[in-house]
């Protein structure tokens, strides 16, 4: 038997095998990168609507200070979640569960937004104004530090 018959592997075949390797490590540094890329999105989403809130909330109470809250409230909007929420699995498991929680507080916000008409109607403002306030503080007690340690990172 000569030393080529006893090689396991064809000389042509180790191309065909280098390819491979490289595809595989190419298609996985692309879904590293996307994962991370869907996890920095989301995460500098939530800074912004945590800002926005405080923002809010101040500007809210200022209103009530002063007796004038005839304005219109605008939703909290979150585009960069609602696209994807399909590949919510992509987050970094250690934040999914809080995400999760803040867009449905935020949800929860819009549909109180909305609600207001009906409290002004049956001459409820004051009750919805403080019951509004409420939940906005309630909101930034439990978000404005939650995600410190992830924003750190981002800027």
């Amino acid at each position: 038997m000569s030393a080529a018959e006893t090689h396991w592997l064809a000389p042509a075949v180790y191309p065909a095998l280098i390819a491979f390797v490289c595809a595989v490590v190419v298609f996985l540094w692309r879904k590293i990168l996307e994962v991370r890329s869907v996890n920095r999105a989301v995460l500098a989403e939530i800074q912004r609507l945590i800002k926005v809130v405080k923002i809010h909330r101040n500007w809210w109470k200022d209103r009530m200070d002063k007796k004038d809250t005839d304005y219109p409230l605008i939703p909290f909007s979150h585009p960069v979640y609602d696209k994807q929420v399909q590949n919510i699995g992509s987050l970094n498991g250690a934040v999914v569960v809080r995400v999760v929680r803040l867009y449905g507080y935020l949800d929860f916000l819009n549909s109180m937004q909305e609600a207001r008409q009906e409290h002004i109607k049956a001459r409820k403002s004051d009750e919805f104004n403080a019951m509004y306030l409420g939940v906005l503080d309630k909101f930034l007690s439990q978000f404005e530090t939650a995600f410190d340690k992830e924003f750190e990172g981002l800027d």
